[in-house]
């Protein structure tokens, strides 16, 4: 008996100029994709090389599709993975090459990732944070060494378990952060009292690719720069000082907008035609999107941007992982008519330190 998995879809509208289209979910071949069009109600089903080439195959995050021809906005571009089946290539109780049962494990496994969509999705939405959707698929399907977990690895992990009877070599789980030690004179740590806010669902960076109005780029200044017609955009803005995510999020353009909202590159960005677009977000405002981090190296500039923001809008301003060296700045917390109540919080685990004198006073006049 063949056992099916359910079919992976996205669905994207022709604007008449482009051609390359992304494929948010992982196929191991390019056969086990159907791509169609869809126009007024009838559907064309596209030939591979013929009329379409993709890329990506057995790549974690997908790939992409690339169509011979331009479509306009009568016009649908469907992209499906193919039911997978398996169907024993021999008669029951014959042996099998080892290759054989690789492939046929490979697919196997392929197969339950796709199930695992689902239970991921429900757990996800729990503690999702529309701030970075990419975030967690990182730390999820990746080990401690930095390598992607994929089906092929899997299979390794596997065979080498059924060879050695050591058992099945499963991913480690992530390190914990180093701090470091700290360089400045004076310094405090604190630990966040709640879920990392970037605890994400893999399924979310499906949701956010699969957006059939949205577009994929791959920056702030990208969106700044932006003058197309989508109303979403995923942005994947990662930096280096402030993992995992860097400014990475999902941004809704605000066609209501009245022009009096200042792009601040964090909540607000103006596009090159001066449309304003929000970050969606949920849970507290993280300091890196304004340029925070967790390196070590001074960021106080940025530190003043997030913590002005926060005192105007209120709420939780939660700061990254690692050592977040505020330099020369002094921030004095102070409550006015003009300034809201902002809890400070973490990531994960953030020591503040100061370059080379005291930080600021507290209210008993201590440091």
């Amino acid at each position: 008996m063949n056992s099916e998995s359910p079919l992976s879809e996205v669905a994207y509208s022709g604007d008449g100029h482009t051609q390359t289209f992304p494929i948010p979910f992982y196929f191991a071949n390019d056969a086990d994709l159907l791509i169609a069009t869809v126009n007024a109600g009838t559907i064309n089903n596209l030939v591979l090389d013929a009329d379409y080439t993709v890329s990506g195959a057995g790549t974690p995050l997908g790939g992409s599709l690339t169509t011979a021809a331009v479509y306009d906005s009568s016009h649908q571009i469907v992209v499906k993975l193919a039911a997978l089946s398996i169907e024993p290539p021999h008669p029951s109780g014959s042996q099998r090459s080892a290759g054989a049962q690789r492939a046929l494990l490979a697919r196997l496994i392929t197969m339950v990732q796709q199930h695992q969509v689902v239970p991921e999705e429900v757990i996800g939405s729990l503690d999702a944070n529309g701030d970075a959707v990419a975030n967690r698929l990182d730390d999820r399907r990746a080990t401690a060494s930095g390598a992607p977990i994929t089906p092929e690895r899997m299979v390794d992990s596997l065979s080498r378990s059924l060879s050695d009877s050591a058992g099945l070599n499963t991913p480690e789980p992530s390190p914990a952060p180093d701090v470091g030690t700290a360089t400045a004179s004076r310094s405090f740590d604190m630990q966040a009292d709640q879920q990392r806010s970037d605890a994400l669902s893999a399924t979310d960076t499906f949701a956010a690719a699969a957006t059939i109005e949205g577009v994929e780029l791959d920056s702030i200044a990208a969106l700044r720069a932006y003058d197309g017609s989508a109303m979403s955009a995923h942005v994947a803005d990662k930096a280096a000082g402030s993992p995992p995510g860097g400014k990475s999020g999902n941004f809704i353009r605000d066609d209501t907008d009245t022009g009096t909202t200042t792009d601040d590159g964090a909540e607000f960005v103006r596009d090159s035609l001066n449309r304003l677009w929000h970050r969606r977000y949920s849970g507290p405002r993280l300091a890196r999107w304004w340029g925070v981090t967790g390196d070590g190296v001074d960021c106080g500039t940025a530190v003043a941007a997030a913590l002005a923001a926060g005192h105007a809008r209120g709420g939780c301003m939660s700061f990254p992982i690692g050592e977040v060296n505020w330099g020369n700045y002094r921030h004095n917390f102070v409550t006015d008519a003009n300034t809201r109540a902002l809890d400070i919080d973490s990531e994960g685990i953030t020591r503040f330190t100061f370059d080379n004198i005291d930080p600021p006073a507290r209210p008993d006049g201590v440091n």
